[in-house]
């Protein structure tokens, strides 16, 4: 009997890990995911590295808002991506439904770029010199995973 139990072992063992890394590979996070993390983190190195409690305040306000400009970008940018690929399989669409898709996209693209350029600015006026050195790794890293997000591919 016991050995009967000391062969099973490795197959038992095997079995734990094998379901370990099943569970393991669901736990995968999304760009979203990522992006969002990223930005949590640098609102953290905001509170952290800004003493004016108001500033901190102001800054943490015009981080949440770029963050949501990044990801109602990344929402248009499928919506859209959506859309092109329903006019490409639709034999009845017209070179201009296409355009007008693409026209679309250009200009909710735009209008978000000058929303982040004007959060980006916001924040450049908001903070010294020395505080964004401080958190520019936290705010760089926010702004890739923001980018990565938007899958433009």
């Amino acid at each position: 009997m016991i050995k009967a139990l000391q062969s099973s072992v490795p197959i038992l063992v095997a079995v734990v890990v094998a379901f370990s890394l099943a569970g393991c590979a669901g736990k995968k996070k999304s760009p979203l995911d990522k992006m969002q993390a990223a930005f949590a983190d640098v609102r953290a190195e905001v509170q952290s590295v800004v003493v004016d409690p108001e500033r901190a305040a102001q800054a943490d306000d015009l981080l949440v808002q770029l963050e949501r400009t990044f990801t109602e970008t990344a929402d248009i940018v499928k919506t859209h991506k959506d859309r092109l690929r329903e006019l490409n399989t639709d034999y009845d669409a017209s070179r201009a439904d296409m355009e007008a898709e693409q026209e679309s996209i250009l200009s909710a693209m735009e209008a978000n770029q000058r929303n982040v350029l004007a959060f980006q600015k916001e924040l450049t006026s908001l903070l010294t010199e020395g505080e964004l050195n401080e958190i520019d790794k936290a705010r760089s890293k926010a702004v890739s995973a923001a980018v990565k997000a938007l899958d433009v591919t």
